[in-house]
C-alpha cells in the first residue's frame, strides 16, 4: 500500500467509527429518554430489554431512567470527543483512527455501564408482572 491509500484507510475507519459512536450513543439516549418519559413502554424492538427490566412497568421505566442518568453525564463527551477527532482527520489521520479506536472502546464501556445500571435500578424496583403478561 502506498501512502495515499493507507491515509484513506485510515481516514474512512475513522470516519466508521465515528458514525457507529454517534448511533449508539444516540440510539441508547433517544430510547431511554423515551422510555424514561412513559413514551416507550415496553416492547418486543426497542429499549433496555432484560429478564430485569421486562418484568414490569415499574422496571422499565426504573432501568431507563438509570441509563438516561449516564447518557446525560458521558453522552455529550463521547459525541463531542468523536466530533472532535473527526475534525483533525485531514491533517493527522493516524492520531484520529487512534483516538475514534479509543472513544469507540469508551463508548462501548460506557454502554455497558449502563445496561448495568439499568439492570440493578430494575432489580429495586417493585415486582407487578405486568409487562409479561401483555405477550
Amino acid at each position: 500500500m502506498n501512502d495515499n491509500s493507507t491515509e484513506y484507510t485510515l481516514q474512512f475507519l475513522s470516519a466508521a467509527a465515528c458514525l457507529i459512536i454517534l448511533v449508539m450513543v444516540g440510539a441508547l439516549w433517544l430510547t431511554c429518554a423515551l422510555a424514561a418519559k412513559q413514551r416507550l413502554g415496553a416492547n418486543p424492538w426497542a429499549g433496555i430489554r432484560l429478564p430485569s427490566t421486562m418484568r414490569s412497568d415499574a422496571a422499565w421505566m426504573a432501568g431507563h431512567r438509570a441509563a438516561l442518568a449516564l447518557c446525560h453525564s458521558f453522552g455529550p463527551w463521547l459525541i463531542g470527543l468523536s466530533i472532535i477527532a473527526m475534525l483533525s482527520i485531514a491533517a493527522w489521520p493516524l492520531v484520529t483512527a487512534i483516538a475514534e479506536a479509543v472513544i469507540l472502546a469508551l463508548t462501548i464501556i460506557w454502554f455497558i455501564m449502563a445496561i448495568r445500571a439499568a439492570i440493578h435500578a430494575a432489580q429495586q424496583a417493585p415486582d407487578d408482572a405486568t409487562v409479561g403478561r401483555r405477550r
